[in-house]
């Protein structure tokens, strides 16, 4: 069993004097993501958080356990029994770890359980969804948050979307404007910029059909590697 992560970052002022209309709009926010949002999978069917999340459904309950805290504290200030401290708090005896979600910013982990290739694949696809989500959110200036979102499906789209093509024309523009201007522009300069940006792409994808013969999945780390290749052969 594979254990997925999508981690969203909630920017926010929680010492501002509307702190705790923040924490309101992003524990609102969290729970339609998690109960709300869904993503429609290769079969036509629609999936959502519950549906893959397993035993990490409630992993950002203290977001949630913060608020209804900060809600009382503030109707009464005087109470011994919340101790609203950072890192730890104390909710009526009951420890609360804060600083896994609250530092300067607010973070939450959506974690799944990935026991088949269909739970990874529900899991892209959701991810996909959400980064969707946050854009859109973010960008309605009647929000009050800025939300940021990273995933591993989300960085292998974002990799593969304009990343080689910018890489191309970097080195022909490069190598071109270096070339008139020493005066030394030649249809063989260009032959020759362009070859070497071919032969790496040429082992790159080699090597990322032989590891995906033999079985090996293809993550974020390894499309990193295109780049650093790339740009040592350049």
């Amino acid at each position: 069993m594979n254990i997925g992560c999508c981690l969203v970052v909630c920017q926010w002022i929680l010492f501002s004097n509307h702190g705790l209309s923040f924490l309101k709009e992003a524990v609102q926010t969290m729970v339609h993501i998690s109960k709300n949002l869904s993503a429609t999978v290769s079969d036509g069917r629609n999936v959502s958080y519950k549906n893959f999340c397993g035993h990490y459904c409630d992993s950002n309950v203290v977001v949630g356990y913060f608020l209804q805290a900060l809600y009382q504290k503030t109707l009464n200030p005087e109470s011994m029994t919340l101790q609203l401290t950072y890192p730890i708090a104390d909710l009526r005896g009951i420890k609360l770890h804060l600083e896994r979600n609250f530092y300067g910013l607010i973070s939450m982990s959506f974690m799944a359980e990935m026991k088949t290739e269909a739970d990874t694949e529900r899991l892209g696809a959701w991810e996909l969804t959400l980064f969707d989500f946050c854009y859109n959110y973010t960008a309605n200036s009647y929000n009050k948050l800025e939300i940021q979102v990273i995933g591993a499906e989300i960085v292998d789209t974002e990799m593969n979307k304009d990343g080689f093509s910018i890489m191309f024309a970097f080195v022909c523009i490069t190598v071109s404007g270096s070339s008139l201007y020493f005066d030394r522009l030649r249809w063989s300069t260009i032959l020759v910029a362009v070859s070497c940006a071919i032969v790496p792409v040429l082992a790159i994808t080699t090597t990322f059909g032989l590891c995906s013969l033999i079985g090996n999945r293809t993550n974020s780390l390894m499309l990193i590697m295109p780049f650093l290749i790339m740009g040592i052969g350049w």
